[in-house]
């Protein structure tokens, strides 16, 4: 007597019924129709690699989906959870049903799975990773030293980490898309001005400095504008006229002195007897 066919190469799909006609039960694996399932509102990672997905694709049409997405019900469409790559995978071979796993999500739940899958997968850009440390820190309440043991990283690569998002939003692109390295980027935040470090970046681009050679571009950037300061500042000088006036009204000891932020006149009083008559002098 033969024996019935195993389902071979076909994944998940060729175990399980469609649940287009019935009732989604929490907690089981049901095939869902793709066209009602939608992204994670919560997803912090913003670019899908198409080289990936069309591998993932392959390995799907020749392995089939050994793993179900996960997904939670939202009126009348399902949350991707898990497993975003492996339903844009799905869908890129035509399918119109995938395996998915229900669960009920909360949405701090939805946020966090969302930030801890893709960390740990390590596949964000710097920014992207940036803003899910951030994120988690405002939702959860967390300090730098409770996000670098929950997520076995050490607290000052978390820091250094969101230190970029105090860069301007140009720059934040050149990190996004890989023309500046995160290294070059922090060591460009030393330089307080904003257009002055938009254009400070451009110029380490244009060269292909390294890490090292950013930092020394910086602080030579850095010295000659404090020089150039110092110039202007000593060029501002007091008149003898107006000393010599000082001298006639105040009848007290006194400095005065110039630099680029205006002029400073400081007097000079022993006791608060003279502080009195000074005052009553004028």
């Amino acid at each position: 007597m033969s024996q019935p066919k195993r389902a071979l190469g076909k994944g998940l799909g060729a175990l399980l019924k469609s649940s287009t006609s019935s009732p989604v039960e929490e907690g089981k694996i049901v095939l869902l129709p793709t066209a009602k399932i939608v992204p994670n509102p919560f997803q912090p990672r913003t670019h899908f690699s198409s080289e990936s997905i069309q591998e993932l694709a392959d390995s799907i049409e020749k392995n089939g989906l050994l793993q179900p997405i996960t997904v939670r019900q939202s009126a009348d469409s399902w949350q991707i959870v898990y497993g975003e790559r492996r339903f844009r995978a799905y869908c890129l071979l035509g399918k119109t049903e995938i395996p998915a796993y229900v669960q009920d999500y909360d949405d701090q739940q939805m946020l966090v799975n969302a930030l801890v899958e893709n960390i740990q997968r390590e596949d964000l850009n710097p920014i992207e990773e940036a803003i899910s440390y951030q994120r988690l820190a405002l939702e959860l309440k967390l300090t730098h030293e409770d996000l670098a043991s929950s997520l076995s990283k050490s607290r000052t690569y978390i820091t250094n980490s969101l230190r970029l998002l105090r860069l301007p939003v140009a720059v934040l692109d050149y990190v996004k898309n890989k023309v500046l390295s995160p290294g070059a980027a922090r060591a460009l935040l030393a330089i307080e001005s904003e257009e002055l470090l938009k254009k400070a970046a451009n110029d380490v681009i244009v060269q292909g400095l390294n890490v090292r050679q950013v930092e020394n571009f910086v602080k030579d950037l850095l010295n000659k504008r404090q020089d150039t300061k110092s110039r202007k500042s000593s060029g501002r000088l007091i008149s003898a006229s107006l000393q010599s006036n000082l001298q006639d009204k105040i009848k007290v000891p006194f400095s005065i002195n110039a630099n680029a932020h205006g002029i400073r006149l400081e007097l000079r009083f022993e006791t608060e007897e003279e502080i009195e008559a000074f005052l009553n002098s004028i």
